[in-house]
């Protein structure tokens, strides 16, 4: 059987960026976003899911006694504002509508397999509305006075309803009559005071067109245009009084046999944006608004509600100056009360949204995939919830709620390639959903539920290709590259495998947890999903015969050559030397040249610090410089004490370099007589014959490698 016959792919599911209110009146873009918005949800804990916060702000019109002012925190990428479209629609449109349907479809999937009473209560609700609600929509980036952007979306969602008769119409209109019917004379006088001003809203028919568009923002402006015609002020209202507009609406058009609508929901998105202009010019920005909206929800509850969206608590005060914030937080306190709710980032949770989008194909077919492989499920979530992964036990995920998400409701996401998806520091709730329509989607198309016996999972190493671009930032990146540069043509795909699961442990960081005892095999199985025998066979190929990575048993870990490779000294040097016949004095010559060892200090001293540690010596006494000497030059050496005259450590370690095994046994004899007479606390000579090195480039190699 293949997984597309197990699951599927929620299509529809999205989350769109760059979304706006003002997309609520756009055809061609309204309705897909209601359709493709992924709810998520957690019986648990439903506060802290997208399903939640739609159920508790439908619960703001079940009872009086139900909180109905709501605060939803969530940082940039999430789908906050796709969020803000979805519950608009829902609210805004009838049952029967295709937006409502769509809606109620994702909710649907979100729940099925957990808490179908929370869908069928928001399906009853919206069937047995008699009405729908009035939906205001505000966006705090806009900037200016927030009553003209309040004013201008209810009189356009009035005039939608067919009302021309609210408090809310009435406070344009007595102004813009009062201009319409300017005599020509006074036309005159009101085009030049406007223009000695300097036209601050534009001339006279730009302040009617503004009045026509309900822009409260210019009643001061026509009061002041009035005085100088007339010289006295009309009793137009330059205070518009948000308090008394929603009053009115509550009162005459939300109750009785002749309502219009079932309620009031009042959506503020940047919410943040909009506290920061307030601290700065509260006359601005707008005055009391918030004040009359929060003050309308304490006195109307059952029939208002706010529900408001930033990305940080309003109470944290961050950008406002010292002396605004008594008064700020006065606001913040009203917008995040006590009896109120706030959603402190809900779940984000991109492992609730990737869940649901990999569902259950048949609900029968499922059943029996579980039953026969519950025991790997949970064998595999273990491991990955015990031994590899810290965050969820912090967050206070009991096992269960990691396996349910993460192991069942992902597959055929192995837990670990679900986590890392849903936590690496690049991946976002858009990115993600990327993955599951692109490489998941072509992933269970093709392949079977089970290989070779094997649950079929996808393992964390199919993110390297994905992502990629992102992972370039790591610090061994370039050497990731090259390795792969070097194994592509390979037959065999698990050196490719094994290079990939070596570079996505390094380039995660702290994301994956080892423990200091354990083999680093144990987890590169897991990363690859390769059997232990086929991963070390990959691993001695890539260590030993290409050299491309080594092996620390100290910390048991293997790590690519960072610096200088081995195998690529060799093949410079053996580049080099191709046409040339060398000696052993070819060899010395060339390190004198270079200063083979001087070029890296550090690689001059050497340190016996195992046998220190052995031995339980002072490893001060056990330090030895190297150096690199043919037989006549070191023996010369010898007898004219250069060696201890030169010596800065307590001994030396010299690399002599023989053509025969007699020359060898010579050396050997001469400087064990040399040393009976010699103060060196310390010495250690490594001979190497001709017929041990090689060639040129062996010798060097050696020289340059040995620790």
């Amino acid at each position: 059987m293949l997984l597309n016959q197990l699951v599927e792919i929620n299509e529809k599911g999205s989350i769109a960026s760059s979304v706006n209110f003002g997309m609520l009146d756009d055809l061609e873009k309204n309705l897909p976003l209601c359709e493709s918005f992924i709810f998520n949800y957690d019986s648990t804990k439903p506060e802290l899911s997208t399903v939640g916060i739609l159920d508790a702000v439908r619960r703001s019109y079940h009872s009086p006694n139900q909180p109905n002012i709501h605060l939803m925190i969530q940082q940039y990428g999430k789908g906050k504002s796709h969020f803000t479209i979805a519950i608009a629609n829902f609210f805004k449109k009838p049952f029967h509508s295709q937006e409502v349907q769509e809606i109620l479809s994702q909710v649907e999937k979100a729940t099925s397999a957990k808490n179908q009473a929370i869908s069928e209560g928001l399906k009853l609700f919206k069937q047995n509305q008699r009405h729908q609600h009035l939906v205001i929509c505000l966006s705090g980036d806009q900037g200016g006075d927030i009553r003209k952007q309040f004013l201008q979306q209810l009189v356009k969602n009035l005039e939608e309803a067919g009302i021309q008769d609210s408090l809310a119409q009435d406070i344009c209109s007595e102004p813009l009559s009062y201009l319409e019917k300017l005599n020509i004379e006074n036309r005159a006088k009101a085009e030049k005071y406007l223009k000695s001003i300097g036209n601050p809203d534009g001339d006279l028919n730009s302040l009617i067109r503004l009045l026509r568009e309900n822009n409260s923002g210019v009643l001061s402006s026509v009061k002041k245009l009035a005085f100088q015609i007339t010289g006295f002020t009309p009793d137009f209202s330059a205070d518009v009084n948000l308090q008394l507009i929603l009053e009115d609406l509550l009162k005459n058009y939300c109750t009785g046999q002749n309502a219009h609508f079932q309620g009031i929901l009042i959506l503020f998105d940047e919410l943040n944006y909009y506290l920061k202009s307030w601290a700065a010019d509260d006359i601005g920005a707008g005055g009391t608004a918030l004040q009359n909206i929060t003050n309308i929800c304490e006195n109307y509850k059952g029939k208002i509600a706010l529900l408001s969206f930033t990305q940080i608590h309003p109470g944290r005060a961050l950008g406002i100056s010292a002396n605004a914030i008594p008064e700020y937080q006065k606001i913040a306190t009203r917008l995040a009360p006590k009896d109120g709710t706030t959603y402190d980032n809900p779940t984000s949770s991109l492992e609730l949204v990737i869940e649901n989008l990999l569902l259950p194909k048949n609900d029968s077919t499922w059943q029996v995939f579980r039953s026969q492989w519950h025991n790997t499920l949970t064998r595999e979530a273990e491991t990955a919830y015990e031994g590899r992964i810290k965050i969820y036990k912090n967050k206070g995920w009991s096992f269960q709620e990691f396996y349910t998400h993460l192991s069942e409701g992902c597959f055929p996401l192995h837990p670990l390639t679900a986590y890392l998806l849903c936590n690496l520091d690049f991946t976002q709730d858009r990115t993600a959903i990327q993955f599951i329509k692109g490489y998941v989607k072509n992933f269970i198309a093709i392949q079977p539920v089970e290989n070779a016996g094997k649950l079929n999972y996808i393992y964390p190493i199919a993110l390297v290709d994905t992502f990629i671009k992102n992972f370039s930032n790591s610090s061994v990146y370039n050497h990731y590259k090259k390795a792969v540069d070097l194994v592509a043509g390979a037959e065999n795909g698990d050196e490719l495998m094994v290079i990939k699961a070596l570079f996505l442990y390094k380039a995660s960081g702290e994301k994956l947890t080892k423990a200091d005892q354990e083999e680093h095999q144990e987890i590169l199985v897991v990363l690859t999903g390769l059997t232990k025998l086929r991963l070390q066979t990959a691993l001695d190929k890539l260590e030993k015969e290409r050299d491309l990575i080594y092996h620390r048993p100290e910390i048991k870990l293997y790590r690519f050559w960072e610096g200088i490779n081995p195998k690529v000294i060799q093949e410079e040097i053996e580049e080099k030397i191709r046409f040339r016949t060398t000696s052993i004095n070819d060899v010395v010559a060339y390190c004198e040249k270079i200063n083979i060892l001087r070029e890296h200090p550090s690689n001059n001293i050497i340190t016996a610090t195992q046998f220190v540690k052995d031995n339980k010596l002072v490893s001060e006494d056990w330090r030895f410089e190297r150096k690199i000497y043919s037989i006549d030059k070191f023996i010369k050496a010898l007898e004219n004490n250069r060696i201890l005259r030169d010596i800065k450590e307590k001994g030396i370690l010299a690399y002599v370099l023989t053509e025969t095994q007699e020359e060898l046994q010579e050396f050997r004899n001469t400087v064990a007589n040399y040393l009976s007479k010699s103060p060196i606390q310390n010495y250690i000579a490594v001979a190497i014959p001709r017929e041990e090195t090689g060639n040129l480039a062996r010798v060097i190699l050696q020289i340059k490698t040995l620790e």
